[in-house]
């Protein structure tokens, strides 16, 4: 569900533009004020602006509307196990490279699924789950050594954007290219729109933004993050599992810090494998690096969890036998994900139900 090489510096971050990303804010920004014993303290403001409004393109509509179109005709999706009429909360969650959305609803055999059977793993009394499939791709990246010398080819069927090595061999200080991932943005703007009118048209149910926990799954959760971070949408709740902060900047320098990004997100959810053997600790580090520098740094906005003794989605357990068949995933063959990652994300979900504000009622409280 993701692949990655090369060297990571430092987690990948730019130190000195975080720097100037702070300095600036402090001398553009009036509104500091004098804290005990004299010492200047900062008022509550955001460092950075808001993300400017995404405005989707006829062309990103007419995807959108595919996009959707599949989505429901595919049956990508869970109902609420208590009913249409208790549609309450909305639950996306994005599948990752070469990872199209049937994986997760197809039996691997005697009663096997990837992520467990999709009722009872996604399924909430209140909650719509809809699983959109990367987009269909026809291409290989070739990884490439230091030199630049091509090397082994991976195919690509299916990618929310395009991953590709740096065309110049001195760009070796990230990974790979994937500054494409800014095109997601609008994408996924007209397909919300698209989603929120369609429940409302045949469930008769207004959800917004405000209803809805967007989560991701390695490429996936790239795509989420950026989304959060550098996109319009103000979503309840933003789980990535398994994912990494995609760098956007087109000349393969170091990360650069953005000077707008999307603050209000509630609570951001970072779940990873120490072991991960794709994205290694080096990018899940420079994932929480980076979302602690946009303002999610305190516990009640940032939720990091570890998940031990598993190995990165759709890949071979760690205890898989050396020498041992390997599954092949071109052939309908997959893993199952390790308990550590269904519990974790299962945790998320349930935290993110009982996260809405209450009311008393009779001197007892309930969701509103």
């Amino acid at each position: 569900m993701g692949c990655f090489t090369g060297t990571i510096v430092d987690g990948g971050v730019n130190h000195q533009d975080l720097e100037e990303a702070g300095s600036e804010h402090n001398n553009n920004h009036a509104g500091a004020k004098t804290g005990k014993k004299g010492v200047r303290v900062q008022e509550e403001e955001s460092l950075f602006d808001p993300p400017d409004k995404i405005e989707p393109t006829p062309e990103y509509v007419a995807k959108a509307q595919d996009l959707l179109d599949e989505t429901f005709n595919n049956r990508y999706y869970i109902e609420p196990t208590n009913g249409t009429k208790n549609i309450k909360r909305l639950l996306v969650i994005l599948p990752g490279l070469n990872s199209p959305s049937e994986i997760i609803f197809k039996e691997m055999g005697n009663g096997q699924y990837v992520f467990g059977d999709p009722k009872k793993s996604w399924g909430r009394d209140d909650v719509f789950v809809v699983i959109p499939s990367p987009t269909r791709r026809d291409c290989f990246w070739e990884f490439k050594d230091e030199s630049g010398k091509g090397g082994a080819k991976l195919p690509i069927s299916h990618a929310w954007f395009n991953v590709k090595p740096w065309d110049n061999p001195e760009k070796k200080n990230l990974p790979v290219d994937t500054s494409d991932v800014v095109n997601t943005k609008p994408l996924f703007k007209a397909f919300f729109t698209l989603l929120f009118q369609k429940l409302q048209k045949d469930y008769q149910v207004n959800l917004t933004y405000s209803d809805t926990h967007l989560m991701g799954i390695s490429m996936g959760g790239a795509t989420a993050i950026h989304l959060a971070i550098h996109g319009d949408m103000n979503f309840q709740r933003v789980t990535t599992v398994q994912g990494f902060y995609p760098p956007f900047s087109q000349d393969g320098s170091l990360l650069k810090v953005e000077k707008k990004a999307n603050t209000s997100i509630p609570k951001i959810n970072i779940l990873y494998s120490p072991e991960d053997q794709l994205i290694i600790s080096p990018l899940s580090k420079m994932l929480t690096t980076m979302v602690n520098t946009y303002g999610y740094g305190g516990k009640d906005k940032l939720n990091t969890v570890a998940m031990e003794g598993s190995n990165h989605v759709g890949l071979p357990p760690l205890d898989h036998p050396k020498g041992a068949p390997q599954l092949d995933p071109s052939k309908g063959q997959y893993y199952q994900v390790h308990s550590s990652i269904l519990n974790s994300i299962r945790d998320c979900v349930e935290e993110w139900m009982h996260s809405y504000p209450t009311v008393k009622v009779g001197g007892k409280q309930r969701k509103k």
